[in-house]
């Protein structure tokens, strides 16, 4: 009985620590993928650059940004699995092994002449001569003597058998624990995971560069479950930025500063407006906005050829 409890208990388990880390383990190839949709935004806007600039480009813009999917133990997930399984094991099956093994040697230890003890082939006898490590008993009225190893005994009348096991109190406390982890799965199901597979949902979309249907997923979401509610602006800055609506994106980005990369996405931003503003023909704007971005990528190198241009006009 104790060992079929044990092993559904075990199982209960295991398939609970599968079930919970499985949105993890869906959204495994969007762990690591990259938001590149803008890639391709700066790539077509700067073609006519030479080889080591487009090698610079993938650098800055290749990488920006990703959102890691979420499960319910963190990022510790698989280790309080595999702690969870070894404490099932611990519990049900080496620890009961243990202590039998235990009183098994202590009443080994604790044999004297005339106990009448069982081996484990089932040979029944009177121990008549003892050592430390055999004893000798007497098996029949015959006096027949045998000879045997102190751990071949299996029981001894010195010791007292076990009391018999209370079943009801046994299924009792097994079906109550059944229950617990029935309710506490069908807990997690109805208000953990559920909100847990949307916002992963959001992710993978993210990660792969599909905006739109990562802030379609957020929307299932409320506002304050983590941060989802300044998640949809950021995301949604990206999808104005994936418009070529750069300049509405450099106020959002700027707007945001502080979360996750959204001062080097607003230089990015700034960056491709003024290609576009050079490409339109407003040179004086392209100017002031390249003042403003530094060093930011080639933005020096542009800034002093559309200054040079500006000279040859004049």
């Amino acid at each position: 009985m104790r060992k079929i409890t044990a092993f559904i208990v075990l199982l209960i388990a295991t398939i609970f620590l599968l079930s919970v880390s499985s949105t993890a383990i869906d959204n495994a190839n969007g762990f690591k993928a990259f938001a590149a949709q803008a890639t391709g935004e700066s790539e077509s806007n700067n073609g006519s650059n030479d080889g080591s600039q487009e090698n610079e480009d993938e650098t800055e813009t290749g990488r920006l940004d990703y959102i890691q999917p979420i499960s319910i133990f963190g990022d510790y997930g698989m280790f309080v699995m595999i702690g969870g399984i070894v404490i099932i094991f611990y519990f049900f099956m080496i620890r009961p092994e243990g202590k039998r093994k235990k009183k098994a040697a202590a009443m080994r230890s604790s044999l004297g002449v005339g106990d009448e003890i069982t081996s484990i082939e089932g040979i029944v006898g009177t121990i008549v001569a003892i050592s430390s490590e055999d004893v000798v008993i007497e098996t029949s009225e015959e006096k027949a003597r045998i000879k045997m190893a102190r751990w071949a005994i299996s029981t001894s009348s010195s010791v007292p058998p076990d009391p018999p096991r209370n079943k009801k109190k046994i299924i009792i406390i097994a079906g109550s624990a059944a229950v617990a982890v029935t309710i506490i799965i069908a807990l997690l199901f109805v208000f953990v995971i559920p909100p847990m597979n949307h916002y992963n949902q959001a992710a993978y979309h993210f990660n792969e560069g599909e905006f739109k249907e990562a802030l379609t997923a957020l929307d299932e979401l409320p506002d304050d479950y983590r941060d989802v509610s300044i998640l949809r602006q950021y995301i949604g800055a990206f999808i104005m930025f994936e418009m070529g609506e750069f300049k509405l994106a450099a106020g959002q980005f700027e707007d945001l500063s502080g979360f996750r990369r959204s001062s080097i996405l607003k230089n990015e931003s700034q960056y491709q407006l003024a290609i576009k503003l050079m490409e339109d023909g407003k040179t004086n704007e392209a100017i002031l906005l390249l003042e403003l971005l530094g060093e930011y990528r080639d933005s020096a190198e542009l800034l002093e050829t559309l200054s040079e241009l500006g000279e040859l006009v004049e």
